[in-house]
């Protein structure tokens, strides 16, 4: 077992049996409904101390960083995914107040800080991005000022400089001047790299048109590259959200008056203004303008953006911001009316059936479509359609009900597409199938001129970014942040996944122990970020939703059943968990209705064929003739074994004879003949099988007449035994020789099971067709 961070005491003291083993580390207890947690700091000492060994024992050597368990290697996607991973224990697991571990992790911070400075700016003004440690030893991607740097590392590398960013501006871990100069210069490098190379499709909405891929020349947009820039979007937002929220009012009523000027007093205008005032107030009770914390976050907003106002359309952030929100648009436009069923191909326009997933060696159009998601939660979509509402509503225009209904579309939308991937690929899952969709790994096909063979190289280079799993995870806790809004009764499922995936320390071949690290299928630098981003998205989700609840759960009567009701309408929404089970429930019911009915039909189709099969004149003939033969037999044979052998060689010709003089006098005269002719070359087989069928039939009359004579009654029994057997194993061929000529077309699996019943119908179809033909 992994080391526990609550006491067994504390674990006692509560009822947490119906949590599996894996949450019981981390729960604390339970108030009614809701489950406490342990505080972030001991898990941030864990995660730290356990990540910093791993890659020690891997790696040999102090702050050196692999990328995966296979790629035992650093380069810059490593360092810098490793580096985000220690600063996020610094800033968000309160890692700064370890006795043990504080002062050591801020020393490694500024260590690695500069490593990764130096690699991507080896000398000033000359900056390096390449796909280290993917390839290497080449200029693939590398040198940013031929325009060919490589997007990806751009990404992870502007949000390691936001992530010491926010460790200065909370004084957990302060730049000196030298290095935050060095910090803000490749900050700025990068976002003016990023906004020239956004592609921008025009106001063609109906392709995949506007984003980002491999690097500054590419023509074509990528789902992934897109969604890493808007990571980079959220990165900032986060930041510098105090900064942003304090100016967005400044925007707000900037652009009530530009709408309303036109149509609205100065007074009004000044009302409207001062309620949109109060509204942000109200939301933003946290932001504290006077605090050092606010001020070095203002000063330092202001040196990245080169002192432009917040929303100065030439700021770096404003640039940035309107090429991610016209990314989103494009990608909204695109797949809104098949998002919340669909899974997408990497042009975002062919959708991918279930089926195909399944039958298909490796496929990312679960990826893709998460990506989507993604993408347009982190340009905040769904924030522009809620202040397009709230510009109507202060207008009073009648466009309101279109912007809420588009509104509630985008919420509605987003929530429904992730849970459709999630149970795809929990269903996969069962089936040992969810290997085809774990892995993303990036493809290249652009054409560049005069680098046709790095071009060759990149394409056959396979590059795991990384896998399924935390990404669905951190998208789920992402929703419930920006999207959702409230408490969720599966956030605790999340939870179980993500410690659920930690990588295990084996002994002797033997599960040992857990790593706090990521994860449990083969160690990755990236999976390791995005389940450590995951983990924190959902102590920040549980702080905001849960914690303060469970707190006043006993005294808050209110807060219990707002949070029950809450808990009961999403397990009751369609896709939730009594939603699916009543859905399934009706369809099963649905099931049961059409078979009763169907089996009414059949029990009526039955007694129909029993009673044909019963007055069926053919069968009594042919009984009637098969007993008289072996009448005659009997009378005429003394042995058991003169009996057999003669019935053998006389009911050939005997049946051929009667039963074609009792046909003269049937309405189906000549169907033997037919029959006989149709069976052709088989004549032979027909009529041995016919022999045994007809034992068959009278075999409680012969067992009868055998058993009259009790001088041979024990060698009767064997006889017949053996020649019933025989002639059951038989009986199958003849009948189907015997109705082959009045069964074309009709199933063979019926004429198996229905066989010899079926046919008085059939022969009467024949007979109908004939009269008419005749007529």
């Amino acid at each position: 077992m992994a080391r526990a961070l609550v006491t067994e005491e504390q674990r006692n003291s509560i009822e947490l049996q119906d949590l599996s083993p894996v949450l019981r580390e981390v729960a604390t207890g339970k108030q009614n409904w809701i489950y406490t947690y342990c505080d972030r700091a001991p898990i941030g000492e864990v995660m730290y101390q356990d990540f910093i060994h791993y890659n020690q024992v891997a790696m040999g050597q102090q702050d050196t960083f692999m990328f995966s368990a296979e790629l035992r290697k650093e380069g810059i996607l490593s360092l810098t995914q490793a580096f985000q991973v220690v600063a996020m224990t610094l800033e968000n697991f309160k890692l700064e107040q370890s006795e043990q571990y504080g002062e050591e992790a801020k020393s490694r911070v500024i260590r690695m800080l500069d490593k990764i400075m130096n690699m991507v700016e080896p000398r000033e003004g000359v900056y390096e991005f390449d796909a280290s440690p993917y390839l290497e030893g080449t200029e693939h991607f590398k040198n940013a000022n031929s325009e060919y740097a490589y997007i990806d590392s751009m990404t992870w590398v502007v949000s390691s400089l936001l992530s010491a960013f926010r460790l200065h501006i909370n004084d957990i871990c302060p730049l000196d001047q030298e290095r935050m100069d060095r910090a803000v210069r490749i900050y700025q490098y990068c976002i003016n790299f990023l906004i020239k190379s956004f592609i921008d499709g025009g106001e063609n909405i109906s392709k995949f048109t506007s984003g980002w891929n491999y690097t500054k020349k590419c023509s074509v947009p990528s789902g992934y590259f897109t969604f890493a820039v808007s990571e980079v979007m959220i990165d900032i937002l986060s930041t510098f959200n105090n900064v942003i929220r304090s100016a967005d009012i400044d925007l707000v009523q900037q652009e009530i008056d530009d709408r309303l000027k036109a149509v609205a007093s100065a007074d009004e205008i000044a009302a409207k203004k001062q309620q949109v005032a109060m509204n942000y107030a109200q939301e933003d009770q946290h932001i504290h303008s006077d605090t050092p914390v606010y001020v070095r976050e203002k000063q330092l907003f202001a040196l990245l953006n080169e002192n432009k106002a917040v929303y100065d359309r030439q700021s770096l952030y404003r640039q940035l911001e309107a090429a991610v929100k016209k990314a989103a648009n494009n990608l909204w436009a695109l797949t809104k009316n098949h998002l919340s069923d669909s899974f997408f191909a990497s042009d975002m326009k062919t959708r991918v059936p279930e089926d195909v997933i399944e039958q298909s060696v490796q496929s990312d159009a679960l990826f893709n479509t998460i990506f989507v998601i993604n993408t347009l939660v982190n340009a905040g979509l769904d924030e522009d359609m809620e202040d397009e509402i709230n510009y109507y509503t202060l207008n009073g225009s009648q466009e309101y009900e279109d912007a809420l209904a588009e509104y509630d579309n985008i919420r509605d939308t987003l929530r429904i597409s992730y849970d459709n991937v999630y149970q795809f690929y929990l269903k996969l899952e069962k089936k040992k199938k969810s290997y085809k969709v774990n892995e993303y790994n990036l493809s290249f096909d652009e054409e560049f001129k005069g680098l046709e063979d790095q071009v060759k190289d990149l394409r056959k280079a396979r590059i795991r970014v990384f896998s399924l799993m935390p990404l669905l995870v951190k998208t789920k806790t992402t929703l419930g942040e920006f999207v959702i809004r409230y408490p969720q009764y599966d956030m605790q499922l999340y939870l179980e996944n993500i410690l659920n995936f930690r990588c295990v320390r084996t002994k002797y071949g033997m599960a040992d122990d857990y790593y706090w690290t990521w994860e449990r299928d083969g160690y990755s630098s990236s999976s390791n970020y995005y389940f450590v981003s995951a983990l924190n998205d959902f102590y920040s989700y549980y702080e905001e939703y849960e914690q303060a609840v469970s707190q006043n759960a006993v005294e808050n009567k209110d807060a219990r059943e707002n949070v029950q009701r809450a808990y009961l309408e999403e397990l009751e929404q369609s896709d939730g968990i009594i939603g699916k089970l009543r859905a399934e429930q009706q369809k099963k019911e649905h099931e049961i209705q059409d078979l009763q009915e169907q089996l009414k039909t059949l029990e009526a189709q039955h007694a129909v064929l029993r009673e044909a099969y019963d007055n069926d004149p053919l069968r009594k003939a042919m009984t009637d003739m098969i007993c008289a033969v072996v009448r005659e037999q009997i009378l005429s044979v003394s042995s058991i074994g003169g009996l057999l052998t003669g019935l053998s060689e006389q009911l050939t010709a005997s049946a051929k004879e009667k039963v074609a003089r009792k046909a003269e006098d049937m309405s189906n005269a000549g169907w033997y003949k037919a029959s006989v002719e149709a069976a052709d070359p088989d004549v032979q087989a027909f009529e041995e099988g016919l022999r045994k069928f007809g034992v068959a039939l009278l075999s409680e009359r012969l067992m009868e007449m055998l058993l009259a004579d009790r001088r041979n009654q024990e060698s009767a029994e064997a006889a017949y035994t053996e020649t019933a057997e025989s002639a059951t194993r038989d009986i199958d061929q003849a009948i189907r020789l015997f109705v082959s000529p009045y069964t074309k077309g009709v199933p063979s699996d019926y004429v198996r099971t229905e066989g010899y019943k079926g046919l008085p119908a059939i022969i009467q179809n024949e007979n109908m067709k004939n009269k008419k033909q005749n007529n």
